[in-house]
């Protein structure tokens, strides 16, 4: 493919203006231009390009695409992340590269890969980097990890680009092969077929990374299916929402269930009606503390559960406490 031109899509200027240099010291023939990302409320729709369906999705800091034979392809999406990597923020950030297998894109995620100089800072690590990239490359995704350095609690950023790390090569290499590449192939397609396999050579059993799953209060095993617990409806469901992504990726969609409990024992407090329902709007509180004041039932249970997610679409009665909602109109309200 020619590349005439490269674009770099990025909220911060910093960022952007970082990843130019990259690559300019690459190939300092490359017409490069910084674009600013804003922030996308809507749904996609059919018209958008792909690489405005996948930042709708999915609100990366960075995006990078060619320009070549008057069509613009995505090439790589990147992250970043200052949380300490401990279990729970490593499964919130798995959309990260759950978009990656779906868009067929590489993705470049900049966070720190290990916690241990952050002292005693709570939160599990059994989930490990390789666990994560065998996940990833199960799903078809291609992610690079690159570790956003730190010390004695402090991360470390470069002097004159405070949002960015210092000069690292890691990132060098990875945009230097990706610009190789794409020179030397036809169709950026075929390009990320044949690097996944590449690296799929590399790849091993996920059955440890699913046997670390075990009841708990977020997470109970029933057969070969997991239940994962939400815990809010507010906050974009966050860090459960991110949390299913990586159960669905792990475990499969067919085995993997979202947990709704409505009916709580305190209005304040952990496990209450405020901690469920934090965030959302006055109006739909109105209607729902107006239901839970009726006491709930299988009924305003249901009624709860539709205000609260916006879902809404006919369920279908099973049984008198079982109610499922057809994938045709799923698909439909989805598109709605």
């Amino acid at each position: 493919m020619q590349i005439d031109e490269l674009r770099i899509y990025a909220e911060c200027l910093e960022q952007g203006l970082d990843f130019k240099d990259y690559f300019l010291e690459i190939d300092n023939s490359l017409l490069i231009r910084n674009i600013y990302l804003p922030k996308f409320k809507n749904e996609p729709p059919e018209t958008d390009s792909a690489l405005l369906k996948i930042l709708k999705l999915k609100s990366f800091d960075l995006a990078v695409s060619i320009v070549s034979a008057h069509s613009e392809i995505p090439i790589l999406l990147v992250e970043y992340s200052t949380a300490v990597p401990t279990d729970d923020h490593k499964m919130q950030r798995s959309d990260v590269y759950f978009w990656s297998g779906i868009f067929r894109i590489p993705v470049m995620k900049i966070s720190p890969l290990s916690k241990n100089s952050f002292g005693k800072h709570g939160g599990g690590d059994k989930i490990s980097n390789s666990d994560e990239f065998l996940l990833a490359l199960s799903n078809n995704a291609i992610v690079y990890f690159i570790d956003f350095p730190h010390r004695d609690n402090v991360l470390l950023t470069s002097k004159q680009r405070l949002s960015c790390i210092e000069k690292n090569s890691a990132i060098n290499n990875v945009l230097s092969m990706l610009i190789e590449k794409i020179k030397a192939y036809k169709d950026f397609a075929s390009l990320y077929e044949d690097l996944l396999q590449s690296l799929k050579l590399h790849s091993t059993s996920l059955k440890s990374l699913r046997n670390i799953f075990v009841d708990s209060t977020r997470f109970s095993r029933e057969g070969a299916d997991i239940v994962v617990k939400i815990n809010r409806f507010g906050h974009a469901m966050d860090p459960d929402r991110g949390i299913l992504f990586f159960i669905n990726m792990l475990f499969g969609t067919q085995h993997s269930i979202a947990k709704f409990i409505i009916e709580r024992a305190r209005q304040h407090g952990r496990e209450s009606y405020k901690a469920l329902f934090d965030g959302l709007s006055e109006s739909k509180l109105a209607k729902i503390n107006n239901l839970i004041a009726q006491g709930i039932n299988t009924q305003s249970a249901r009624e709860i559960f539709t205000i609260a997610t916006g879902i809404n679409v006919i369920f279908q009665e099973v049984s008198p406490t079982h109610f499922s909602i057809n994938d045709e109109n799923f698909f439909a309200f989805l598109l709605s």
